[in-house]
This record gives C-alpha cells, sequence and structure tokens, in this order.
C-alpha cells in the first residue's frame, strides 16, 4: 500500500537540499586543475639560462617556451615567479593560431605575479615569448598555470542530493524495491568503473566524439537548432558532421559543456547514462518478450555487461554505435511485435528504428537489411495475419520522424559532400573464428602472420555463448516449454549465429564487396556484426540460465557473478592503455577526411587569418564558431577569404544586403566586396524549406507520443501469435 509522506517525513529531504544549495554558492565545489612548475624542465637547467645579466654580458633579446599543453576555450589563471628590475613583457601564443584575449602581460619589477587570460578557440600546444627589454637582469624561477573552474562536483551533488530524494520518497511511501533491482544497479556500476576516474583514453574515435560535442556547443551558441554546420573542427573552419552523423541524443550532453562541466567529466557522464539506459531497455525488452521477471533481470546483466557493448563504450569510445545498443532493445521489442507479437504496438517499432537511426546510421542500416530478410522469409504470416498495415504505419511514420535529417544529407550529398574515405575492405578487418571464444583481452598467441586475431576485444563474451549453449539444450531437454518461448529462443539463437558468423574470415566478404561493388564495404568493419550476437544472444542466453533451477534469484547471482568476472580484463588495463586526455585538458584539432568539400585539404587549416585583396581593410572582427562579424573599409572593389570552409547553407550580408559567396584556396568562403565603408555578417541558416522538414519531424514525433499513450491504456494483454 502506497501512503503519503508528512512533512516531518519530508524534513531530511528539505535538509539535504538545504546543504547541497550552501555548498553550490561557495567555491569548495570547484574544480580546477595546477600545472605546477609549468616549463620549467627546459628553463632551470644551468644557471646562465636562467639568469640573464647586462652587466655580465648578456644582450636584450626573447626567450620562447613551448608547452606541451592542448588546452580547451575557458578563462586561464596564469602565475608566474620572476625577478627582474625594468618594464618587460610576456606574450602568449599557439601553434594553431588560437585566439587568446589578452595574450600580452608587462612584467613589472618585482617577482610573483597572477594574471588571467581567455581562450576563446581550443589552443595547441600553449606558448609564450619573454621579451627582455629593459632592466639589467632576468631571472626565472618557474611558471603556473590554473585550468578554468568547472562545475563536475556540483553536477555530481546535485545528482547525489536528487537521488537520496527519490530513495527517501520511495522508504517513506511504502513503495518496495524489487530485491533484483540491486543485481542490475551491480551490473550497472561495475560496467562504469573505468568512468570513475578523472582521464578519459584516447583509443580509436575518442577526439571524433568530442569533437562532435563541441561542434554542437558551438551551433548552440550560434542560435542554430537543429544543429547542422558548426564552426568547431578543424581549427574552427567548421564541419557539416551533424548532417551525416546524428547527433540530436547528445544535445543535453551539449548543454553540459555550455554549464561549464569539463569534457572528461561529460564523456564519463554519457558513458554511464550508456550503460543505465542499456540496462534498463533490455530488461524492458525482455520482460515483454519472455514474460519473466528474473529472466528479464538476467538478460539485463548480460547485456549491460556484454563484452563487445562494454568495448564501443570503453575502448572504441564508438559512440554512435555505443548509443545505438542503449536503444537496440527497444528496436528488437518493435520487431518482435510487428512480426510475432502484438501488431498493435507498431509504435515500439518507429520509435526504436528512430532511436537507433539517430545514434549511428550503419547500426539501423544493419537491423534494416536483417528487416528485409524477415520480411520476405515471413511475408505468408504477415499476409495471413494482416501484419503487413501495421508495418506500413510504422515504416511511414518512421520517415516523417527522420525527414529533417536526412533532407539535408541528400542535398550535401549531391554537392559531392559526404563520407570520403569511408570505404574500407571489411573482409579486412574479418576475426578469426577462434576470436570468438576469447575472454575479453581481444588476443591470444597465434601465428604472427596471422593478423585477424588484433588487441580489439571484438568477441560476444563467453558467458553469452555458454548461455546461448544452454538454451538450445534446454529447447531438445524440456519438452514442456511452451510453444511461442520456443520459436522465440529459436529464433534468437539462428539470428545470433548469422551474425556471428559474418564477423569472422569464413564469411564470403570478399566475393559481397565485388557483387555489391563494393557497396558493402560501407559497413567498414566485419566484427561491426558482433552487435546482433550481444543483442540477441543476451535474450536466448538469459533463458538458457533460467531454466538452471526453479529458484531464479540464484541463476540471476551466478550470471552477475561471472559476467563481471569475465569482463574485468576488458574493463581494466584494455581500457585505460591510453590516457591522454588528462581533466582539463582538450585533444588536438581533428583531422579527418570525410565530410568535407572535395579537394579540401583539412591539414592546411592552421592559419586563422582573415585574407582580404589589397585595398581592402578588416576591422572589429569577432568570430565565434561560424558566425562571424566585422567592419570593411575598401578603398577599391575586392575580395575577403575567411577561415571558414564555404559549405552550402551560409547566409552573408554586407550593409544588411545578402550577398552571394564562393570558394577559394582551400575551399574557404570568400566574398566581393565593394568600394566603401561595410558592415559584413555570415552566419549558417541552411535552406529555407529544411525547416518546413523540421516542423513535419517534430509534429510526427509528437504524433507517436500520442499513438503510444492511447495504445498503452488501450491495448489488452497479448495474445498468443
Amino acid at each position: 500500500m502506497i501512503k503519503k509522506m508528512n512533512w516531518k517525513q519530508a524534513f531530511p529531504v528539505l535538509v539535504i537540499w538545504m546543504i547541497t544549495v550552501l555548498l553550490l554558492c561557495t567555491h569548495y565545489t570547484s574544480k580546477f586543475r595546477l600545472w605546477p612548475d609549468l616549463l620549467t624542465d627546459g628553463i632551470v637547467q644551468t644557471e646562465d639560462k636562467t639568469i640573464l645579466s647586462i652587466p655580465d654580458g648578456d644582450s636584450y633579446r626573447q626567450l620562447t617556451f613551448a608547452s606541451p599543453l592542448i588546452l580547451p576555450p575557458g578563462t586561464y589563471r596564469f602565475q608566474w615567479n620572476l625577478e627582474c628590475d625594468g618594464v618587460n613583457s610576456i606574450k602568449l601564443f599557439s601553434t594553431n593560431d588560437a585566439r587568446i584575449s589578452p595574450d600580452t602581460f608587462d612584467i613589472a619589477p618585482g617577482r610573483e605575479k597572477d594574471v588571467y587570460f581567455t581562450l576563446k578557440d581550443n589552443c595547441e600546444f600553449l606558448r609564450f615569448t619573454i621579451d627582455f627589454k629593459d632592466g639589467t637582469y632576468l631571472k626565472i624561477y618557474n611558471f603556473r598555470l590554473y585550468s578554468p573552474s568547472y562545475n563536475d562536483h556540483r553536477v555530481t551533488l546535485i545528482l547525489l542530493a536528487s537521488l537520496f530524494t527519490v530513495l527517501w520518497i520511495f522508504h517513506c511511501t511504502g513503495r518496495k524495491i524489487h530485491p533484483s533491482i540491486l543485481l542490475l544497479v551491480a551490473a550497472v556500476i561495475y560496467s562504469s568503473v573505468p568512468s570513475f576516474r578523472d582521464n578519459i583514453s584516447d583509443l580509436y574515435d575518442t577526439s571524433f566524439h568530442i569533437s562532435r560535442l563541441w561542434n554542437l556547443v558551438s551551433g548552440l551558441k550560434a542560435g542554430q537548432i537543429p544543429i547542422r554546420c558548426a564552426g568547431y573542427s578543424y581549427n574552427g573552419y567548421g564541419a557539416v558532421t551533424s548532417v551525416f552523423y546524428p547527433d540530436i541524443l547528445l544535445y543535453p550532453f551539449a548543454l553540459l559543456l555550455l554549464a561549464g562541466v569539463s569534457t572528461n567529466y561529460v564523456m564519463q557522464c554519457i558513458f554511464v547514462s550508456l550503460n543505465i539506459l542499456s540496462c534498463i531497455t533490455m530488461y524492458r525488452c525482455a520482460m515483454h518478450i519472455l514474460k519473466d521477471r528474473w529472466t528479464a533481470v538476467i538478460s539485463s546483466i548480460l547485456y549491460t555487461l556484454a563484452i563487445y557493448r562494454i568495448t564501443d563504450v570503453y575502448i572504441r569510445c564508438a559512440l554512435g554505435e555505443a548509443i545505438a545498443f542503449a536503444f537496440l532493445p527497444i528496436l528488437i521489442r518493435g520487431i518482435w511485435s510487428v512480426w510475432f507479437g502484438n501488431k498493435e504496438e507498431w509504435p515500439w517499432l518507429t520509435l526504436g528504428v528512430c532511436a537507433v537511426f539517430f545514434s549511428h546510421m550503419l547500426t539501423v542500416l544493419m537491423f534494416l537489411l536483417g528487416m528485409v530478410g524477415l520480411f520476405i522469409f515471413y511475408l505468408p504470416k504477415l499476409l495471413r495475419e494482416k501484419r503487413l498495415a501495421p508495418l506500413f504505419k510504422a515504416g511511414l511514420l518512421t520517415l516523417f520522424i527522420c525527414l529533417f535529417q536526412l533532407i539535408p544529407m541528400f542535398d550535401y550529398w549531391k554537392t559531392d559532400v559526404g563520407p570520403m574515405g569511408m570505404n574500407m575492405s571489411v573482409a579486412g578487418s574479418a576475426v578469426s573464428p577462434a576470436q570468438l571464444f576469447l575472454w575479453g583481452e581481444g588476443d591470444m598467441p597465434v601465428d604472427p602472420w596471422d593478423t585477424t586475431l588484433s588487441g580489439l576485444p571484438a568477441e560476444p563474451g563467453m558467458i553469452l555463448n555458454i548461455g546461448a549453449v544452454l538454451a538450445i539444450y534446454f529447447l531438445l531437454a524440456r519438452k514442456d516449454t511452451d510453444r511461442k518461448t520456443r520459436q522465440n529462443i529459436l529464433r534468437f539463437s539462428i539470428i545470433g549465429l548469422l551474425g556471428a558468423y559474418a564477423t569472422t574470415t569464413l564469411f564470403p566478404w570478399e566475393y559481397l564487396s565485388t557483387f555489391t561493388n563494393r557497396v558493402s564495404d560501407f559497413f567498414q568493419f566485419a566484427w561491426r556484426f558482433l552487435i546482433i550476437p550481444t543483442v540477441v544472444f543476451s535474450l536466448s542466453a538469459a533463458f538458457g540460465y533460467r531454466q538452471i533451477t526453479k529458484e531464479g534469484e540464484k541463476p540471476a547471482i551466478f550470471v552477475l557473478i561471472i559476467a563481471i568476472i569475465m569482463v574485468l580484463p576488458t574493463l581494466g588495463a584494455q581500457t585505460r592503455f591510453n590516457d591522454v586526455y588528462r581533466f582539463g585538458e582538450a585533444h588536438e584539432i581533428i583531422i579527418q577526411t570525410e565530410y568535407n568539400i572535395p579537394g579540401t585539404d583539412v591539414k592546411n587549416v592552421r592559419s586563422c587569418a582573415v585574407t582580404p585583396t589589397e585595398g581592402i581593410e578588416v576591422s572589429d572582427y569577432v568570430k565565434e564558431g561560424n558566425h562571424i562579424t566585422c567592419s570593411v573599409n575598401a578603398s577599391q572593389d575586392g575580395q575577403i577569404r575567411f577561415p571558414l570552409f564555404g559549405f552550402m547553407g551560409y547566409r552573408v550580408t554586407i550593409s544588411g544586403q545578402e550577398v552571394p559567396y564562393f570558394c577559394t584556396g582551400n575551399n574557404q568562403l570568400t566574398v566581393n566586396v565593394t568600394q566603401g565603408q561595410h558592415d559584413l555578417l555570415i552566419h549558417y541558416v541552411g535552406k529555407p524549406y529544411w525547416h518546413v522538414f523540421d516542423v513535419i519531424s517534430l509534429i510526427s514525433f509528437i504524433f507517436l507520443l500520442v499513438v503510444m499513450k492511447r495504445k498503452r491504456t488501450s491495448l489488452q494483454p497479448e495474445s498468443a501469435s
């Protein structure tokens, strides 16, 4: 029985939130980093290197020091400790021409001083020059740099207070928490172990996805909704990555960056959120299909701690695929409902396809191909049971919801902007069948000429494999299993085996590549198909373990313990192999070849300078992302080239009048200007009719939510099919 809370019971919650608010208002919850004795390794070597004395015969000169630091935008505290008896100066700069304000400071006679400066761009390898130009001596001791004050601790404090509030409300109102929830919480905690640290690893795709987040921040600052072209990547020259790599699901985390949370903390929040979401969605999917709480708990544990899912999150940092993993159980539930369950639950298929599509297009393509196979194989059943209409409605509504992403993508594709260099030999990434039976390390002693067993833990995991075998065993050994369950487990087992087969060298990838004229190579990696056995074996294996004993909690506890042990090699040294993204630092400017205008040299983006032709002066220049304002004083007609790639969709106005732009140099946005004084504005607006599809997609999504709510209240328990 659910009770109501009284004010006395609510008092602890009020106290907790009062303490939380007080702490939030203090500096104790801020988080920053100090780099002590910055750069002194190359300075304090010998006495003559640190002391310049005019009476001793030294001359006035400049001393330039290099830093290994790559720093994100923000306000930094810079402290120096030196002695001089004249008025000298320090100038800050970087190898990528990052904007630093102010970039020059006077060194007055004295010893120690603190100053503040703001980085408006990613700063690659901070450097500074000491201009010794006055006085008789200069003594250098050390320099210190403090990172911006981040709000990481504040977010953690709010989350903990919120968690306490929810648990206290459950306690006071008499709501019971099933013991199985503790097992799921343990699975989530262990799957999140690598997130309990300040650093993150630079393995495979880390820098690419961090750039995606900062591109979103850049677009939000420029007032774009939805964001399509942002001015962060390529040293601020901009990218249309969001058009080809949907990132609408990352918007909440981009808002955290805008709220002053560090990049590393936001990435760790994403990882933990994906672990939690994967746990919940698989539990709900298994509960819906297999109709048993403990089977659903086991399925969720297996999925949360699945080695390949963990590999996607922490080893590859394949954020698109990892987010897709969190929503695949919804897609599986939708497919099962339309083909085999209650066909009136077709909105779940729409929700699942859309969620995976907005996570990772290649993953949804993989499952759409599987749905085509199911359609052909089960066509008589679909016709007999009148399931084509729900399938058509789900497909049509999915298309409407995705239009806002698809239309700009096709428009750019027509201009030859697309995923360049994405075609790879899928056959070259196929793994030996032996790797499917390893234990989380992704390697074993083999012939050195055999490169198919790489260090990547590309495997479903032995606990899933064993569980799938047990499932088949109990189907054969126990004839009392109901017909519907037998069919479901058999389908999942067969589909999982086909997915595992597609990852190996036994699959004829070379022939398929030739037959499809290399279209199949867009999948890039054969081991990407491990997604399939990971998700479906989590369902069939859960059934296998559940049959061991009638007491559901025993196999659930057993599976949790074994799954944790088996995933530890993957969660350990593999995830901490290369902690290059330390707290308070950033990554180098992303240098990739995809999603660019043909002919662009993405390595030639070091200069952020505006390039006017003779007779033209540019002043009051302000660049925020890909939003530029400036004043132009032209004594004659000419051109101005800006540090932006000239993608389709920009609007350029001169003195309030829209003017065309074109590409020159390294495909940089260039405009013609006439003689006179002008105010110039550049901002990204896209094509006007794209906003029509934005509205259509939004209305379609709202319609989906309304339909799901109505069907949830009106549907009766589904009958066996």
